[in-house]
C-alpha cells in the first residue's frame, strides 16, 4: 500500500454534480491501475445512512473505490471491497 497518497478535494453545492465527477476520476485512475479511497462528509444532518437506498459512497464503491468512508455526526461509516486486512492495518 502507497503510504504517500495523493490527496483531492471535490466541493459544490448539493445536485451539481461532484458524485458524478468523482465517479468518472475514480473509474480513470482504477483503470490506470492506481488504487483509490474516498472519504465524504455526510453533510445533510444526522448519521450516515446504511439502508438500502443507493448513497454516493456505495457510488464510490461501485465506480472503483477500494475503501470508502463517510462521516456524520461524529460517527464514522467504514467500507471497503475485496480487502483482506490484516489485524495491524485495522
Amino acid at each position: 500500500m502507497d503510504r504517500n497518497p495523493q490527496i483531492f478535494q471535490i466541493v459544490g453545492y448539493q445536485n451539481s454534480g461532484k458524485t458524478t465527477v468523482i465517479q468518472e476520476i475514480i473509474r480513470y485512475w482504477t483503470e490506470h491501475n492506481l488504487s483509490v479511497g474516498t472519504i465524504k462528509h455526510h453533510g445533510h444532518g444526522g448519521t450516515p445512512s446504511t439502508t438500502n437506498r443507493l448513497k454516493d459512497s456505495d457510488k464510490h464503491r461501485i465506480a472503483g473505490s477500494m475503501i470508502t468512508a463517510v462521516e456524520g455526526k461524529g460517527e464514522l461509516l467504514l467500507q471497503n471491497k475485496d480487502r483482506k486486512w490484516a489485524l495491524q492495518d485495522i
